[in-house]
């Protein structure tokens, strides 16, 4: 986009960069949960168990696990119907939930092959992350590059119109520029990651996760002066 001023042309262009790392760690979302006809029952079951994934998961803490969190324990009733339209005994349900960051994705597969015949245990979900540091790395570098490659569109355009840039006027987030200072919804968006479990042999070795690569993308706008 181009407008012509009396001390030369304005060149607006937006542009973007995305770079991709490796996941570096991996939150396990891991429940303990029972139900059945005795509330004590079913509370001592829950919490019993409980305790047992949690010892592991404390024997692996500042190891291959980074940090973990438990949330705590769920109790719940409910009433259930058969199909004749009669009321059944009351059910009870209990469940704890715990969140555990590995760092070591091989680590992280063999223990929930070991947690998965534990009877109670379910896992939920798997998130993928970058360390702090990496995070912030690869978003300096990204905005970084991202500058670069507006100047050098900005650059293409000067030079198709047979002029040279000669001032910087604004760089920002996209959208800032156009909305006259509004805020943006952020600089930055790491990409949905999703968890592909590799084939296990015939030993019936540990699964393998290999968790696909983060994207880091950054959309930014420049104005610039070319006469």
């Amino acid at each position: 986009m181009t407008n012509e001023l009396n001390n030369g042309t304005i060149i607006s262009v937006t542009e973007n960069f995305e770079i991709q790392e490796e996941a570096q760690l991996a939150k396990v979302s891991v429940s303990v949960a029972f139900q059945g006809l005795d509330k004590k029952a079913v509370h001592d079951k829950t919490i019993s168990t409980a305790k047992e994934i949690e010892a592991q998961i404390k024997e692996m803490n500042d190891g291959p696990v980074s940090s973990y969190t438990a949330k705590q324990i769920q109790v719940w009733s409910r009433r259930p119907w058969n199909k004749d339209g009669e009321v059944l005994p009351l059910q009870y349900h209990s469940s704890i939930t715990f969140v555990v960051e590995f760092n070591d994705f091989i680590k992280l597969a063999s223990w929930i092959d070991d947690i998965a015949e534990v009877e109670g245990v379910s896992v939920n979900r798997i998130s993928w992350d970058l360390t702090k540091v990496t995070r912030e790395q690869l978003l300096t570098n990204s905005r970084q590059a991202a500058v670069q490659k507006t100047m050098q569109k900005a650059k293409d355009y000067a030079l198709g119109l047979g002029v040279n840039i000669t001032q910087v006027l604004e760089i920002a987030d996209e959208g800032m520029i156009k909305s006259s200072g509004n805020s943006s919804r952020g600089d930055y968006a790491l990409g949905q990651t999703v968890a592909r479990r590799a084939g296990t042999n015939e030993d019936n070795e540990s699964i393998a996760f290999k968790p696909e690569p983060i994207t880091v993308s950054i959309r930014i706008e420049g104005k610039f002066l070319a006469s």
